[in-house]
């Protein structure tokens, strides 16, 4: 996705900060070519300089069988006016 260069975050510490207040983040894969989204449980965790976010997607919720599947997928996390693309 492009990003311009005046609404680019590259301090991680922002990214952090913005992630660990808006715990709930949205994926989106596809099914016969369709799009397929799904508002998840965010947490974020890091080691060393690497950051990690992890999600938990209910196994009664059959778009995890799309993860399965297909290795193209959009994680976001979401806030009022802001979206970050992870």
């Amino acid at each position: 996705m492009y990003i311009p260069k005046r609404y680019q975050e590259t301090n991680k510490q922002e990214i952090i900060d913005f992630i660990e207040k808006n715990v709930f983040g949205t994926i989106v894969t596809t099914k016969n070519g369709k799009p397929i989204a799904s508002h998840l449980p965010l947490q974020l965790y890091t080691e060393g300089d690497d950051i990690f976010i992890t999600g938990h997607m209910a196994h009664a919720n059959p778009q995890w069988k799309t993860l399965k599947d297909n290795n193209h997928y959009v994680p976001r996390a979401t806030c009022l006016h802001l979206f970050f693309m992870v």
